[in-house]
């Protein structure tokens, strides 16, 4: 494990750079209020538009680095021991293990990820513990790499990691408002200086948050082993590359054709797939083969994360720990919360209104075939034309051609490049109701 500087250490440094940024806020906006006053005093006049140029400005950088209330919305359905009894009762032996209260709130997510984090409140204060599992996530992994994963949460806990990752956060907004609000003000001079504080800032934190990785890490293979903790952290990057490879290519046909089948069934399915299963394998390879570490990564790369745990000695795996992780949800509980599952993802309850409930086997023929036959109507009309089977080298030879027959006319005129090898944009290729769940959880 990298060295690093202590929890003390990472807290006086956090710190430190958050009193920097507010004193260097406050000294121009307060320099800005003063130099009319000053020039009255010393001259005896004021000029207008230099008032009215450092009044705005010190007015715009005061409220762009105000302290602002947490406000936290519920990122998925919230999960009860009532309800989830097996699920709540290895987060108790996490917590258990690694010395640490339970959260206060628990959610399922719609995404592969799971995190901890002190919400609400102001800059920390008044907060409460709350933890976000990924059931995308949970689908992939075992029962064992799961446990580790909730150690490595645990562990941000344990560090102090979420009680400083408000001051963090909210100082990086605070610059980030105070740097867009004067671009938009148009003042070039005043932005620089926030803008250099900025990028040492995120630099510095950024660091810090790797750090932080490091040390969760640790206790996770100290607390259920390094094994299962490096095997979960491989998984999970090839199964978020499956999962959005999943709903742009089966869930978000579903919901553009106006049906709405079982997100995690489905998910699961995609995921025995023997050609999605290799897919997942290439993605971690590639990830295993990243370079060094950016500057400006809050997680430092996996190859570098396993091999800072290997060698430290874990407990040995307990029965049942090669079971999936998804069978800790009751079944029946996990399917009536599917709704708000996809409700989370979409973030527009009228994005699903009207969606039909259909199975996976049902969207054959009731989404595909007719799809198929349609398109084979459009491909059909090349008969028309006198093409024969002897004639379909040659016919398939001239692209615009071809285009033209399936498309009309009008694409016969557009440029062969662009009618034959454009291709759409990834977002442009996201359903809608995907489309906007993903702006959204972008902005977060």
């Amino acid at each position: 494990m990298p060295k690093g500087p202590s929890l003390a250490g990472r807290a006086v440094l956090a710190i430190v750079l958050m009193i920097g940024f507010y004193a260097l806020a406050l000294t121009i906006a307060v320099g800005l209020a003063a130099i009319p006053i000053a020039e009255v005093v010393f001259a005896g006049r004021i000029h207008i538009k230099v008032a009215a140029m450092c009044l705005i400005g010190s007015v715009l950088i005061l409220v762009s680095v105000m302290p602002k209330p947490d406000r936290f919305d519920p990122p998925g359905p919230e999960l009860t021991p009532e309800r989830h009894p097996r699920l709540f009762a290895e987060l108790q032996r996490i917590a258990d293990a690694t010395g640490q209260a339970m959260p206060v709130e628990v959610y399922a997510l719609p995404e592969v990820n799971a995190w901890v984090a002190q919400r609400g409140g102001i800059m920390g204060f008044f907060s409460r513990r709350v933890m976000g599992l990924g059931i995308p996530l949970m689908q992939s992994l075992t029962v064992g790499e799961f446990k580790a994963g909730l150690a490595h949460e645990f562990g941000h806990f344990h560090g102090g990691d979420t009680k400083l990752g408000p001051w963090i956060y909210k100082t990086r907004r605070a610059i980030g408002d105070t740097v867009v609000n004067l671009h938009q003000a148009g003042s070039t001079v005043l932005r620089l200086p926030f803008e250099i504080y900025g990028n040492v800032f995120l630099r510095i934190t950024h660091a810090i948050s790797r750090a932080q990785e490091y040390a969760a890490d640790r206790l996770a293979a100290t607390t259920v082993g390094a094994e299962p903790l490096c095997s979960g952290l491989r998984k999970a990057g090839g199964t978020a590359g499956a999962f959005g490879g999943f709903l742009d290519s089966e869930l978000g046909p579903a919901f553009d054709g106006g049906y709405r089948p079982p997100m995690v069934e489905g998910f699961a399915a995609f995921l025995s797939s023997e050609a999605v299963a290799q897919a997942m394998d290439e993605m971690i390879e590639d990830q295993m083969a990243a370079g060094t570490t950016d500057p400006f990564d809050t997680h430092p790369p996996l190859p570098e994360r396993i091999a800072a745990v290997d060698g430290v000695a874990g407990p040995a795996p307990l029965p049942g720990d090669e079971e999936p992780s998804i069978s800790l949800f009751e079944p029946a509980a996990l399917a009536g919360m599917e709704l708000d599952l996809i409700h989370a993802m979409t973030g527009d309850a009228s994005l699903i209104v009207g969606l039909k409930a259909a199975t996976w086997a049902d969207l054959g023929s009731r989404l595909y075939v007719p799809r198929w036959r349609d398109q084979a109507a459009k491909l059909a009309s090349a008969d028309s034309h006198g093409t024969t089977l002897a004639g379909l080298p040659d016919f398939l030879s001239s692209p615009a051609s071809l285009a033209a027959q399936i498309r009309g006319k009008d694409a016969s005129s557009a440029p062969v490049e662009a009618v034959w090898t454009a291709s759409p944009s990834r977002a442009e290729r996201q359903p809608q109701a995907l489309r906007s769940s993903r702006t959204r959880s972008s902005s977060g």
